[in-house]
């Protein structure tokens, strides 16, 4: 298999690439790798499509060098096609899809992710778009859609909870999960996941398997910013479907797929990517895609 490691050269706190270029590039001989310096957002889609138009007969895992954003990107050019895997070495925020497999420390081994190994993995699609860990609306959507406008703050997190604490309590959606009417009325937060964790730290989806062909369903009915504030490290640890003063507010299934219908001009975000969708038709790919998951990794 060949390996190209897709850089993005802006993301994380720390702008120099150079050394993990370097790192990469002298594996060469023992593995057949290259690197490849995204130029703009969305280039990293385009470069990995292009690239497997061109070599449809290669054997290829593009691994994704930065946050979410940068895996999202790799995934929605490599998800059209057969020859093609994806994996990540994080060096950006969030890195949310590999603490389904432990975390970060199995990711940034080169070596381990050069003699990981390819497992199917399910992934959803989005009218042309995919996502390989968390569709998401409501409370988290806002922060995740004020984080970029408040990137430039001083505490951009924290500015972006401050707005959805005041604008993004009180949702409104109509979610139809194969068929049957999951829900209809006002919530705080709702995720669609095959992974376990969005916001960087949050265990959103802890029942989630990425290869059982289901989509998790995990909705907050509505709550007083106090309740949601004391019941977060609930939800942080993944124990908010077992305690009964935070389950009381869980709606919980599984579904292939789910129909979401929103108010105009609504947050959606797709593994963090943000869209103003007010209808979506989340459909899982049972298999969809291989996942290089790194040699020691635990594989579920």
């Amino acid at each position: 298999m060949k390996f190209v490691f897709i850089v993005n050269p802006v993301s994380g706190k720390n702008a120099d690439k150079q050394p993990l270029i370097d790192e990469i590039n002298a594996r060469q001989g023992r593995f057949d790798v290259a690197v490849y310096l995204t130029k703009a957002p969305h280039d990293a889609t385009e470069y990995v499509k292009t690239y497997c138009q061109e070599h449809p007969e290669e054997d290829v895992c593009f691994v994704a060098c930065g946050g979410d954003g940068t895996l999202n990107e790799v995934v929605n050019g490599a998800a059209p096609y057969a020859n093609a895997a994806v994996s990540a070495y994080p060096c950006g925020s969030g890195n949310d899809y590999i603490k389904y497999y432990g975390g970060k420390d199995y990711f940034t081994d080169i070596d381990a992710i050069l003699e990981g190994t390819p497992c199917r993995v399910d992934v959803m699609q989005i009218g042309d778009r995919y996502a390989i860990n968390a569709t998401h609306f409501g409370f988290d959507s806002y922060v995740a859609a004020k984080f970029y406008e408040f990137r430039h703050k001083k505490n951009p997190y924290m500015s972006a909870v401050l707005y959805a604490l005041k604008h993004g309590m009180k949702n409104h959606a109509r979610i139809v999960a194969d068929g049957k009417v999951f829900f209809d009325g006002d919530y705080c937060m709702c995720t669609v996941c095959n992974g376990t964790h969005v916001g960087g730290s949050y265990k959103c989806a802890p029942r989630s398997s990425n290869h059982d062909g289901l989509l998790e369903l995990c909705l907050i009915k509505s709550i007083s910013r106090i309740g949601l504030l004391t019941r977060m490290k609930s939800y942080e640890r993944g124990t908010h479907m077992e305690e009964p003063r935070v389950k009381k507010y869980v709606v919980y299934d599984r579904a292939k797929d789910v129909e979401i219908t929103v108010p105009k001009g609504f947050y959606i975000s797709l593994d963090g990517e943000v869209i103003q969708q007010e209808h979506i038709l989340v459909h899982n790919i049972a298999g969809g895609l291989r996942f290089v998951v790194p040699k020691g990794a635990p594989i579920k």
